[in-house]
């Protein structure tokens, strides 16, 4: 460890500081960065007693790992910056947090003190983890990323609960509101897929052991072979899956409890995915086919349903103060779908007693009033009538309220735009690369809107 240290001490010198950034390091190879972080890593995994009285070179590449972090515009593989995330999941981070610590020591090293305790991880390390969780979508293949961003969210989470120096740090990048956004639609996007994918292997799961408890039906199987493979890797899948979806859902209560975070999420772009994401985890949980995931070995596959349940449902009572949440709800696609939904969450954590009487009751707010934003939507949509095509977006048809151009023409809402270069940066209809700044706004489009609804308001006075 003397040498990592040591090596780490030189990278430190090669990097410069932010007063003088005339930095060294581009000119050296990144495998030389590489190869600390692999060798620390390999001892903290197979031979953690290795690392026992090293605190003082554990600290010099520590702070050269934050740093780098820090800088990313200094680390060009997206593969090294995602092993720095490893190396401090499985070195820096004590085995109380981690559920598969496996041979690491029980016992919190002096080392593992510097996540919560270190100035520059208190400055920069929640914000350069956030940053990396949103990066690791574009660069890392679909095996390698569940495991990062499983490591990078039980970090976030040791550091959410370290202290207000971390906290502060959270604030500040919902502050910077392009960066956060990015990361909030990855986490989002996320926590979709994997809970699609976990549900449908579950019902797999299910019905595999239904069929299996009766042995006259499984004798007559003639494929039991291949249900027994395939059963096995569903369970492999799910409980690897689970192990991020638990995080991932996790991550969005406690985010949204705070006041300062909640901002952004009710950004236009932002609202109606975190609207679309609570309320399709909700149908998968407390929807019709709900019985579909009541599996025998549930606690053997990490699957708590009253758990993501109690936290989706805290997820939205933290927007409970919002009108434009409670209107967002009641334009999803979902609550149209499945207008039970929300009443039935309600009465099953009520039943299941997962919420505190005031939790409850702020639940029982949000639903009361998304019923109301929908009866008047409809009311509203009822009134407006026939409406000329050009006044609605093309995506959603909806009467649009902030048209904007593309340059390919065609004329969208903002917000519907903005939350599709979210995803795919390019031009919905022509399939161009488009960025936001080619965004015109539409004002000839918004004015024959207003003319409009205002022509129609004299029509309806008159009728009167």
């Amino acid at each position: 460890m003397a040498f990592v240290g040591t090596a780490a001490r030189w990278i430190m010198r090669l990097l410069g500081t932010r007063a003088n950034p005339d930095s060294q390091l581009p000119r050296m190879p990144e495998h030389f960065v590489e190869d600390l972080v692999a060798l620390t890593m390999h001892l903290a995994i197979y031979e953690p007693h290795a690392l026992e009285g090293a605190s003082s070179h554990l600290t010099s590449l520590f702070e050269c790992v934050v740093a780098l972090l820090s800088e990313p515009q200094l680390v060009h593989s997206p593969h090294l910056r995602a092993k720095f995330a490893q190396l401090l999941y499985h070195v820096y981070l004590a085995a109380e947090h981690k559920p598969d610590a496996g041979r690491a020591m029980k016992f919190a090293q002096p080392h593992q003190n510097l996540l919560q305790m270190h100035p520059r991880a208190q400055v920069d390390l929640a914000q350069a983890l956030l940053k990396l969780y949103g990066a690791v979508e574009a660069h890392l293949d679909v095996y390698e990323k569940p495991d990062v961003r499983c490591r990078i969210a039980r970090l976030l989470k040791h550091l959410w609960g370290s202290g207000t120096e971390h906290r502060n740090t959270f604030q500040r990048i919902a502050a910077e509101q392009e960066s956060f956004v990015r990361f909030a639609n990855g986490l989002m996007n996320e926590t979709n897929s994997l809970v699609a994918n976990i549900m449908d292997k579950l019902t797999e799961i299910r019905n595999v052991q239904v069929l299996r408890q009766d042995a006259a039906k499984w004798a007559a199987e003639p494929n039991q072979d291949d249900l027994l493979a395939r059963h096995a890797e569903n369970e492999r899948s799910v409980k690897a899956n689970l192990s991020l979806g638990n995080e991932t859902i996790h991550m969005l209560a406690y985010l949204t409890s705070d006041s300062e975070i909640q901002k952004p999420f009710l950004l236009p772009e932002i609202l109606p995915r975190l609207t679309t994401t609570v309320l399709s985890v909700l149908t998968k949980l407390v929807g019709a086919k709900g019985v579909n995931i009541k599996v025998n070995n549930a606690e053997e596959l990490d699957f708590r349903p009253q758990e993501m349940l109690a936290e989706l449902c805290r997820t939205i009572i933290h927007f409970a103060p919002y009108e434009s949440f409670h209107a967002a709800i009641a334009a999803d696609g979902y609550y149209h779908t499945s207008p039970g939904l929300l009443p039935k969450a309600l009465s099953t954590v009520k039943k299941l007693h997962i919420l505190t009487a005031a939790e409850v009751e702020e639940l029982e707010r949000v639903v009361t009033s998304s019923g109301a934003a929908a009866e008047a939507a409809a009311a509203a949509e009822a009134e407006d009538g026939d409406v000329p095509e050009d006044f609605l977006d093309p995506i959603l048809c909806t009467i649009m309220t902030d048209p904007v151009r593309l340059p390919s023409g065609h004329v969208m809402q903002r917000a519907t735009i903005l939350q599709h270069l979210l995803n795919d940066e390019h031009n919905p209809f022509t399939r161009a690369p488009l960025k936001v700044e080619e965004l015109v706004d539409a004002d000839d489009i918004k004015a024959k809107i207003a003319h409009w609804r205002e022509s129609r308001m004299e029509v309806e006075t008159g009728l009167k």
